[in-house]
């Protein structure tokens, strides 16, 4: 049996991953568009769904730290402040992520407006949290899409036509 996906995982067509799995926290929130109306000499309220949006979006915190100078994600390396600033500026590329909450909750999500980091003293202390906002952009993805580039390995974002690795095929519907 498979280990069961915990934590929180982000990638797009640059082919970088980041991973973290401490002190991790979700806020979902699933909308539709809705407006309510009160008509005179009504004593309840009419409701009327206003167009077929139908998403998902949320807020993550959670401490990145650097897991991938060591030989598996779960190795984690502490207060490196570079990898910090390459992951916020990452996450503001402008490029659609893929971002896996569990096995079932795989998203193409948009990350919004401001990314926050906590810390106590310095941007260099042991573990920073960081927060962001994201909105999903795109159909649920099925867990069993190819994530990965046949030929090299290279993680894919499922949408993706080419390997931004090696340059090879990879998802194509035929």
């Amino acid at each position: 049996m498979a280990e069961k996906f915990y934590g929180v995982k982000l990638t797009d067509m640059t082919g970088k991953v980041y991973y973290t799995e401490i002190e991790v926290k979700h806020g979902l929130n699933h909308k539709i568009s809705v407006q309510s109306h009160l008509p005179i000499d009504s004593k309840f309220p009419i409701h009327t769904r206003i167009g077929r949006s139908s998403y998902w979006s949320g807020t993550i915190t959670g401490a990145f730290e650097n897991n991938q100078d060591g030989e598996c994600e779960h190795d984690y390396k502490f207060g490196d402040v570079n990898f910090r600033i390459n992951f916020i500026e990452w996450l503001h590329n402008g490029l659609t992520k893929t971002m896996t909450l569990s096995d079932e909750l795989i998203l193409p999500v948009a990350i919004l407006g401001d990314i926050g980091v906590d810390i106590e003293n310095a941007i260099s202390d042991p573990k920073a949290n960081v927060s962001f906002e994201w909105e999903q952009c795109g159909e649920r993805i099925n867990s069993e899409v190819q994530l990965n580039c046949p030929d090299c390995g290279q993680v894919v974002v499922p949408t993706t036509k080419f390997c931004p690795n090696c340059g090879k095929a990879v998802n194509s519907n035929g």
